[in-house]
């Protein structure tokens, strides 16, 4: 099994001076002392060992993995249908996790441990139970089967599903590993950015503030999960200290783990120095979303557009890059990203937005000798192939592809792509483009590698924006998919075209 870890950001461990009292009267029936080996223990119970499965494994990235110190309480029930239920209840106890193991202790009420109990443990007669994890180890309600501690924002809560067990007649500890602890909050993380087009050189983040998160959350039943809110008034506040700042990147050094929500609307306050101008920009109520479980979000704010919102899976060695340092990557099955916040491609020469590929000759198919024979930084692959100026075609010469006039194949300076459009308002119309016969190349490796999931291209020749001097000077450059190579035809040749979107 493979072992990396992830912090847990609620949970601090830490030793009090006097809390043995109280901590031992809220596991009162929990922990017993560990039977002693040929003894048969108290009353005939077994002493139980427990593991957690994929404790201190990163993937899929929703699952727990606990940093040593972290606390797990478990819960056992007698066998049945109705659990977590007051008549079934049998017996909890609390541990932390020393990165080893899981080890009996006592907690305090925020299920912080307070002392280590190193010889004991969970016991229960011979019989069938249900077994549920709860992390932080909160400790329960009195009913048994709720937790007695509202789950705040900056709580790292996870839980996980029933496991049943069926504990023999044996004198030595019986070994039970759970079903995977699963992550019941929201993971955020901000960032203070300048336009790329914006000339400021500097940036300084005296603080920020988020308002609209969820209040805590009483009476959480045992392995399930947190009711995400549809509202709240509830706020975070962070300071200069609390980023770290690359040129005019501002961002945020932990991310915070807060309740999920369901279409709630989020305000931020800013205030920071840009060039040695302060400025406060006031969001209210700007940004609408919902955070999910087991989810990490970046909430991005720049100066002259203000706000983005980005989802990706909880993975706290990546962040939100779900390809970190791997360039380029496909998101969403259909955008190739060559270059991001977090890096860019090695070896691509880039452009910035086109709306339309400027016409340029090149002698081979991978030469840059025009300057334009380059990338979008961002682009999205179109899902259909575009359509000729006689409006039902999908084939067509590269004069209609490109735009260029021609007396016999394309008079009035047809342009395919100027025409695509997959937004039902057509507001997307204009935007699309052909692509340079390097950016043709990459969809064709991209397609080879299965990552455009979403974009469903034929096995046949598709005209790029790049054309060359070849067939008397009227060669331009395809690339065929059904063979993955580049190759030159008659610009009247009838071709597929595939546009693309600078994003």
């Amino acid at each position: 099994m493979e072992k990396t870890r992830i912090k847990n950001k609620g949970v601090r461990a830490r030793r009090e001076a006097g809390t043995w009292l109280l901590a031992a009267a809220m596991l009162l029936g929990g922990c017993s002392k560990e039977p002693t080996e040929g003894m048969g223990g108290p009353s005939g119970q077994v002493a139980l060992d427990f593991s957690v499965e994929g404790i201190e494994k990163v993937l899929p990235v929703t699952r727990a993995a606990l940093a040593s110190g972290a606390t797990v309480r478990v819960i056992a029930y007698k066998s049945g249908d109705s659990n977590p239920a007051t008549e079934n209840y049998a017996n909890e106890c609390a541990y932390y996790w020393n990165g080893t193991k899981l080890v009996p202790c006592m907690v305090d009420a925020n299920g912080n441990k307070t002392a280590d109990l190193p010889d004991w443990a969970m016991t229960l007669l011979p019989g069938t139970y249900d077994f549920y994890a709860v992390s932080p180890a909160l400790p329960l309600a009195a009913d048994k089967t709720k937790l007695a501690t509202a789950i705040a924002n900056g709580v790292d809560y996870a839980a996980s599903d029933k496991t049943t067990g069926t504990i023999p007649i044996q004198t030595t500890p019986y070994a039970l590993t759970l079903n995977e602890l699963q992550r019941k909050c929201s993971r955020l993380t901000f960032v203070i950015r300048k336009e790329d087009y914006v000339s400021s050189t500097s940036l300084y983040v005296m603080s920020l503030k988020v308002t609209g998160l969820a209040a805590a959350k009483s009476g959480v039943t045992v392995g399930g999960d947190i009711a995400p809110a549809s509202s709240g008034t509830q706020s975070l506040d962070f300071y200069s200290y609390d980023f770290t700042v690359s040129g005019t990147t501002a961002t945020q050094k932990t991310p915070s783990v807060v309740l999920p929500l369901s279409g709630a609307t989020l305000s931020l306050e800013i205030n920071l120095v840009v060039d040695g101008t302060q400025l406060k920009p006031s969001l209210q109520g700007m940004l609408s979303c919902t955070l999910e479980k087991g989810k990490a979000y970046t909430i991005t704010a720049t100066f002259a557009e203000i706000m983005e919102i980005t989802l990706s899976e909880w993975d706290a060695e990546n962040g939100n890059n779900p390809d970190l340092n791997d360039y380029p990557y496909v998101s969403d099955g259909n955008t190739i990203v060559m270059q991001d916040r977090y890096g860019f491609a090695q070896g691509y020469p880039l452009h910035g937005p086109w709306t339309q590929t400027p016409i340029y000759i090149e002698e081979t198919w991978n030469a840059n000798t025009s300057g334009l024979n380059t990338f979008g930084q961002r682009f999205m692959v179109a899902k259909a192939n575009a359509v000729g100026k006689e409006g039902s075609s999908e084939r067509m010469t590269w004069y209609e592809a490109s735009g260029m006039k021609h007396s016999t194949y394309n008079s009035n300076g047809y342009l395919a792509c100027a025409q695509y459009s997959e937004e039902p308002d057509q507001s997307d119309k204009g935007m699309w483009r052909l692509p340079t016969i390097r950016e043709l190349q990459l969809i064709s490796n991209m397609r080879l590698q299965k990552k455009l999931t979403a974009v469903d291209l034929l096995a046949a020749n598709y005209w790029s924006a790049t054309y060359n001097a070849d067939y008397n000077a009227d060669g331009a450059w395809s690339m065929a998919f059904d063979f993955h190579l580049p190759g030159r035809g008659y610009r009247y040749n009838r071709y597929y075209v595939r546009c693309v979107r600078d994003l």
